[in-house]
C-alpha cells in the first residue's frame, strides 16, 4: 500500500501512468479514475499483492542490464521527482541515459508482458541495433507499442526534453525487444494541452469527466435522488430497443437451458448434450476425433458456512454484521 506522503506526490499532478487515462487509452483506468484519484475520492489500487507488478519491479534492473548490454549505452536510474514546464506535469522515469545515441537525450523505460497477455498486434518487432554507445544505430521498421506505453514516453520526452525514449519489454522472461519512441513535438503539443484541460478544468475546478464504462456510471452516480427524469425521443428509442433485446435473449436463454421450473431447468439443449454424455467425460466428433463437448467433474473446494456459523455463534456473528449501501438496480419497465 502508498504511503501518505506517496499518495500525496501522486496527487500533486500528472504522471507518466496517468496520460494514458486521461487520454482513454488505457485498457485498465478511464478519465474519471485518475480525476477520482487526483481529488483525493478514491486511492490507487492497492497493488501490493499483485504478482505481475512485483514482478515487473524486481525486474526493471534486469531489463535495464540487458538493454545496456546490447546498446552499449549507460544507464543511470533516477530517483528524483521530476517537473515539466508546469507544476502538474510530474514524471518518475525507469532510467535516464549517460550517453547521446544519434547525438540526441534520452531515457528508458522498462516493461514486462504476461506471454498469455501480450497482444502481437498491438507490438512491432522490435528494434535491431548496430554499432555501440554514442555511436548506435538504430533500425526500426515497425514501432507499434500499445498506446498507454506510448503516451507514457511522450510524456516523459515532453518534460525531460528528449528527443528520443527506448522502450524495453521482457515477454514471458525470455522474449527481450526493444523499441525507440522518437519526440514529436506536434504530438507533444496535444498531450500538454489535453492534460492541462483535465488538470485545470476537472481536477482543480472539481468537476468529473464524463464517464466511459460501466464501472465509471455506477461510481459517479452511486445514490439516486428519488426524483423522476423524462424520456427524450432518444431515449425512447433506446427503451424500445433494450425491450426487444430482453425479449430476444430471454427466447434464446429459454432454447439453450430449457424452461426454469422451480429451482431447475427442463427441455434446454444443452442437457441434450448432457444426456448423451451421460457417465462418460466427453463427446467427440468421432472415436478419435476433436472433443466437441466435456462434462467432468470440477475441482473440490471449501466454502465458508455461514448458516452453521450463525446457528453456532449468533453474538459473535451479530457483532462482525456490518450495514453496507445496496447497489443501483436496473430494471426496465413497461
Amino acid at each position: 500500500m502508498l504511503s501518505a506522503e506517496r499518495l500525496q506526490a501522486r496527487r500533486a499532478g500528472i504522471g507518466g501512468s496517468d496520460i494514458g487515462a486521461i487520454l482513454g487509452k488505457n485498457k485498465y483506468r478511464t478519465p474519471l479514475d485518475v480525476y477520482l484519484e487526483k481529488t483525493g475520492e478514491k486511492d490507487p489500487d492497492d497493488l501490493s499483492g499483485n504478482a505481475a507488478v512485483e514482478w515487473g519491479i524486481r525486474l526493471e534492473d534486469v531489463i535495464a542490464e540487458k538493454f545496456a548490454d546490447d546498446t552499449g549505452l549507460k544507464v543511470r536510474r533516477n530517483n528524483r521527482l521530476l517537473v515539466g514546464d508546469e507544476p502538474f506535469m510530474l514524471a518518475n522515469i525507469d532510467r535516464g541515459i549517460a550517453g547521446k545515441p544519434e547525438g540526441v537525450k534520452a531515457g528508458l523505460e522498462c516493461k514486462t508482458s504476461d506471454p498469455y497477455a501480450f497482444r502481437a498486434d498491438e507490438w512491432g518487432p522490435g528494434a535491431e541495433f548496430y554499432g555501440r554507445g554514442d555511436a548506435l544505430e538504430v533500425v526500426q521498421d515497425d514501432d507499434r507499442v500499445p498506446d498507454s506505453y506510448l503516451f507514457q514516453c511522450v510524456w516523459y520526452m515532453a518534460i525531460t526534453g528528449a528527443d528520443l525514449w527506448f522502450l524495453s519489454v521482457l515477454v514471458g522472461g525470455r522474449d527481450f525487444r526493444t523499441y525507440t519512441i522518437r519526440r514529436d513535438d506536434e504530438l507533444i503539443d496535444i498531450v500538454k494541452r489535453v492534460a492541462g484541460i483535465f488538470w485545470r478544468e476537472k481536477v482543480l475546478a472539481r468537476v468529473p469527466p464524463a464517464p466511459q464504462t460501466q464501472a465509471d456510471i455506477e461510481t459517479l452516480y452511486a445514490m439516486d435522488n428519488g426524483k423522476a427524469v423524462e424520456a427524450s425521443p432518444e431515449l425512447l428509442h433506446t427503451w424500445a430497443r433494450v425491450k426487444e433485446l430482453q425479449t430476444q435473449i430471454k427466447a434464446l436463454e429459454t432454447e439453450l437451458n430449457g424452461t426454469k421450473i422451480g429451482r431447475t431447468y427442463v427441455g434446454g439443449l444443452k442437457d441434450q448434450l448432457r444426456k448423451a454424455i451421460g457417465e462418460h467425460s466427453e463427446l467427440l466428433l468421432s472415436t478419435e476425433g476433436k472433443p466437441l463437448a466435456t462434462w467432468k467433474q470440477s475441482k473440490s473446494s471449501k466454502v465458508f458456512d455461514l448458516e452453521k456459523f450463525k446457528k453456532d455463534h449468533p453474538k459473535l456473528h451479530r457483532e462482525y454484521q456490518v450495514e453496507r449501501p445496496g447497489p443501483r438496480v436496473l430494471l426496465i419497465k413497461g
